[in-house]
């Protein structure tokens, strides 16, 4: 699943170089290496961010969100110290998946912003969903719940971040993402 991305490692590069020159990156980033991105589902099925591990030598040492939908208004979303190991999640998130899976083999297995910014892995087949485990709890994600046309979504339920976003704020957050994709590229 991990992915090459030279256009968004770039951009990655460039916002994090400047955090550092402003001396506002953590110094345990200092010096770290850029590796292979794992791609971060809307609830839609669109990709909205990558995820890029940061380590040093062989260490993970933290990870950089990079927005590939330009309705998330910046280029670079996130920086934590937290290391993220997309195998090891991923073996994880199957081993906790066992039961729900029920001998259904997915024949995809992705990484989704079910209530952004939180994470799950979402196993699917032919486009129907077998299984969505919180990450790290590999708790089940409840399923969508009925709400009224004007409320807004609680912080722990099931929805969409692209499907959610009203139309005003999405066509500023994509002139605001696009203004800095062409003054960083």
């Amino acid at each position: 699943m991990a992915q090459r991305r030279p256009a968004e490692q770039g951009r990655a590069w460039g916002e994090l170089n400047l955090l550092n020159v402003g001396r506002t990156l953590p110094p345990g980033l200092d010096g770290a290496q850029i590796g292979a991105a794992t791609p971060i589902h809307d609830l839609n099925g669109e990709e909205l961010y990558l995820r890029f591990p940061l380590r040093k030598g062989s260490v993970g040492a933290g990870a950089a969100d990079v927005a590939t939908h330009p309705a998330l208004g910046a280029v670079l979303l996130a920086v934590s110290q937290s290391p993220w190991n997309e195998r090891e999640l991923l073996a994880q998130a199957r081993k906790a998946a066992a039961r729900q899976l029920r001998r259904r083999e997915p024949d995809t297995v992705r990484f989704v912003a079910y209530s952004y910014p939180k994470l799950a892995v979402q196993f699917l087949a032919k486009g129907e969903e077998l299984a969505l485990l919180e990450l790290g709890t590999w708790l089940p994600v409840p399923p969508r719940s009925e709400r009224k046309a004007d409320e807004p979504p609680s912080d722990f339920e099931r929805w969409s971040f692209l499907e959610e976003q009203p139309s005003a704020v999405r066509r500023r957050n994509v002139a605001r993402f696009r203004k800095r994709v062409d003054s960083l590229d």
